[in-house]
């Protein structure tokens, strides 16, 4: 009887084993151009909806780099992401969850924080808005790829509360000179349903999405014009919300079957430290972010069995993209779908 599962990401065929059911399918062909894979794949992947495609996703983007922090905050807490927004692009990523903060002297900045009972924020700041704008510019005027920015999470970690819409302004404002905006004049457009080539001009120009929670900002004259709403994605985000590797897959895989037919689905394959596992890192007595990033990295091939063209994920969502591996897991799940 077989028990273990085995991904080869590398170009060979992969073979993966569970139980007494052994798959065999064919793997991306490497090696993989992580800063072009989906105009190296416009051929299979153009004629798809977004809908129909699998990427890579990046969870708590901006945090490559510790800028300051609260007491409590170290980079074993902090610290999500090994390589800035760029590296990440340059890396496969094609979606962000950017999540927006006030530092001191109202400087905007990436932050990952929690909220302890009792109203207290401890966290970090990371790279700053006008960076992140800077990298995705350098890139999307080189690289004919499409890159959706969630924004969520906004702080004013000085009073611990949520972006007023004045504050939001500002970040809308930073995020205005972001090349390569996506337009679109109809407001309740569903982004899900239009095709890459769409946005993409058969593989000839890039294209940038922002994504927002209508509950958190208001978007109003931007509406369409490179700024869109959670509902015109379609999007379902939820996670497990726990650090034990199997409860993370037992959640996430039961979310992928039940709703991935009918939303853009993402999922979170991300292992969640917890205040007590912040407070304990700090003495190497748990696991950094990072390190449990490899736990989940690891057992990521094993949701391939469960995929099929109405059980897949479209957005495969992970700490610490630093290589291609995903890119050739997403790249596994689209060559195995029938759409």
């Amino acid at each position: 009887m077989l028990h273990h599962c085995w991904l080869i990401l590398v170009a060979l065929p992969i073979i993966i084993c569970t139980n007494d059911t052994i798959y065999s399918l064919p793997s991306s062909k490497g090696p993989i151009d992580g800063a072009n894979w989906m105009r190296d794949n416009i051929n299979t992947l153009g004629k798809r909806t977004l809908k129909e495609i699998c990427m890579p996703g990046s969870h708590d983007s901006g945090m490559s780099s510790f800028v300051s922090g609260t007491s409590m905050s170290h980079s074993c807490n902090v610290l999500t992401q090994s390589l800035p927004i760029k590296g990440q692009l340059e890396n496969g990523a094609r979606y962000f969850d950017v999540r927006p903060d006030i530092v001191r002297g109202n400087a905007y900045h990436t932050g990952h924080y929690m909220k302890l009972p009792g109203g207290t924020c401890i966290g970090g700041n990371g790279q700053s808005m006008v960076s992140i704008v800077d990298e995705i510019n350098e890139f999307i005027s080189n690289h004919n790829e499409l890159v959706i920015v969630k924004l969520s999470h906004s702080l004013n970690a000085g009073r611990c509360g949520f972006f007023s819409m004045h504050e939001w302004e500002f970040v809308l404002r930073i995020l205005d000179n972001t090349r390569n905006l996506y337009v679109n004049k109809d407001k309740k457009v569903r982004l899900d349903k239009l095709t890459l080539n769409h946005f993409t001009n058969n593989g000839t120009k890039g294209a940038v999405l922002y994504i927002t929670n209508e509950s958190e900002v208001k978007l109003w004259h931007r509406l369409g014009q490179g700024f869109f709403y959670e509902s015109n994605l379609n999007l379902y985000d939820v996670y497990a919300n726990t650090n034990l590797l199997p409860r993370m897959m037992k959640d996430q895989i039961k979310k992928l079957k039940e709703v991935s037919k009918k939303y853009f689905f993402l999922l979170s394959w991300t292992l969640t430290q917890g205040a007590k596992g912040a407070i304990l890192c700090r003495m190497k007595l748990s696991r950094s972010i990072k390190e449990l990033a490899v736990l989940a990295h690891d057992s990521l091939p094993k949701i391939i069995p469960e995929i099929n063209s109405d059980v897949f994920p479209n957005v495969l969502y992970v700490d610490d993209i630093r290589n291609t591996e995903i890119v050739s897991v997403a790249m596994d799940i689209n060559n195995k779908l029938n759409v």
